[in-house]
């Protein structure tokens, strides 16, 4: 005879939308056929009404709790506002200048997150109420954030785009965005006011939801950027005057770090150490790409290892292997790698590649690649001698034969169809 839990389980495939319960049907099972719980990050949860002892039984299981009510009379309202405060993910983020020195060289005028580059990670799981109290303390500038890729349904106030969803918080004020994660997976959150988020006001976000691959252990969001030692403001005035040209990019950051090669023996700077990742044999290791360029697109690569592709923005997808991704401004994969090197070194230790796309960047001479370890003898802590992958690195997306969603939508017309509309293309010249 099957548990209440369990009934409540089978039944809930009449109360969740069929979309949600096809979206489960590959997670009910792992790689062998086992049964195994349906996950969403940090989010396990279940929602069913079973029949017991005559009465209507109620129980709603999420995050490790169980909520039962055996009263007919429940009040569905209060029990939701209750569900809503339980999981109610709730942050502060304090805009304010400072200086940086992410890879060695200096920059003065840098917009940061609570103190840090790249921001603090925000973290929810599927459809979790999201709370963003935002606290401006620059000298001069106004700013609104915006949430990459959330939709905002019915909250499109919420969306911080400067001048067209709301008026910029002003210096010395704070303003709070509330909205839904009714989307799963990677993106991140930036300054939408100007170029703000080129001087560092950008963060990784997350919301946890199913996946189309197993894997054993997820990295931290992986940004990865281009950079720059002027203020972003000050190139933009520079590129408006007589002659002005595109302004040059200097350096690739990854995980907010970097490294900057003078060129020249003589004038050493102090760099920081090679950000480094252990990895573990016969584990499989989730990385979240993030590409939060100012200017650059950009293709991830690990030295020795292909990666199988399982998510591309907000949008589960069926995995394929490769042993490159291109990642454009703010495109986000998810990417599982299998920490067996196709080819062994001798320290094994191997380099994370970012390489600039061609056509698709503004740095005037090539950065140099390496810009990560993966290590797999923690107590090495030299420099790998890894080769690269044959990588050509042309500006084009990934192979839209290859990005098939897990589970197809079927979009509907709209329904504001009043067209047709005429849209045409002007050029202008006397700007960048």
């Amino acid at each position: 005879m099957t548990s209440p839990i369990l009934r409540g389980l089978i039944m809930s495939s009449v109360l969740l939308p069929s979309a949600i319960v096809s979206n489960f049907a590959g997670s009910l099972v792992d790689a062998v056929g086992r049964p195994r719980a349906i996950t969403i990050g940090f989010c396990i949860f279940a929602f069913g009404a079973a029949i017991q002892a005559g009465s209507i039984h109620i129980a709603m299981f999420i995050g490790g709790r169980i909520i039962h009510s055996n009263n007919v009379s429940l009040n569905l309202l209060s029990f939701q506002e209750r569900l809503q405060e339980l999981y109610s993910r709730k942050y502060t983020l304090d805009v304010s200048e400072m200086a940086l020195a992410p890879d060695g060289v200096a920059f003065e005028h840098a917009k940061v997150f609570n103190g840090s580059y790249p921001g603090p990670w925000i973290q929810a799981c599927w459809c979790d109420d999201i709370e963003v109290t935002v606290r401006n303390h620059l000298w001069f500038n106004g700013t609104t954030i915006h949430w990459h890729g959330i939709r905002q349904s019915n909250t499109a106030e919420m969306d911080g785009v400067n001048a067209v969803t709301q008026c910029p918080i002003t210096p010395g004020e704070e303003f709070t965005y509330k909205f839904k994660a009714v989307q799963y997976g990677s993106s991140w959150y930036h300054s939408h006011y100007s170029l703000q988020y080129a001087d560092g006001l950008a963060g990784p976000m997350t919301t946890y939801g199913p996946s189309s691959e197993n894997y054993t252990y997820a990295v931290e969001p992986i940004l990865m950027t281009d950079w720059n030692y002027r203020c972003a403001f000050e190139d933009w005035a520079w590129s408006l005057r007589p002659g002005g040209k595109r302004p040059n990019m200097t350096n690739i950051l990854l995980y907010g770090k970097g490294r900057y090669d003078t060129g020249n023996p003589a004038r050493p700077i102090g760099q920081p150490l090679r950000y480094s990742e252990i990895f573990e044999r016969r584990k499989r290791y989730l990385l979240r790409l993030l590409n939060t360029s100012l200017d650059s697109t950009f293709v991830f690569s690990i030295d020795g290892h292909n990666m199988t592709v399982i998510g591309s923005d907000f949008v589960t997808i069926e995995p394929y292997n490769t042993s490159a991704v291109l990642v454009g401004i703010g495109q986000r994969y998810h990417v599982v790698v299998e920490p067996n090197p196709l080819l062994a070194v001798p320290d094994d230790n191997h380099w994370v590649r970012i390489f600039a796309a061609e056509g698709c960047t503004a740095f005037p001479t090539k950065p140099d690649n390496r810009t990560v370890i993966i290590r797999y003898n923690a107590k090495n802590s030299d420099d790998p001698i890894s080769q690269s992958f044959d990588i050509n690195p042309i500006c084009a997306d990934e192979p839209y034969e290859k990005l098939v969603p897990k589970l197809r939508w079927k979009v509907d017309p709209p329904s504001n169809n009043d067209g047709p509309y005429d849209v045409n293309l002007k050029n202008v010249s006397g700007h960048p």
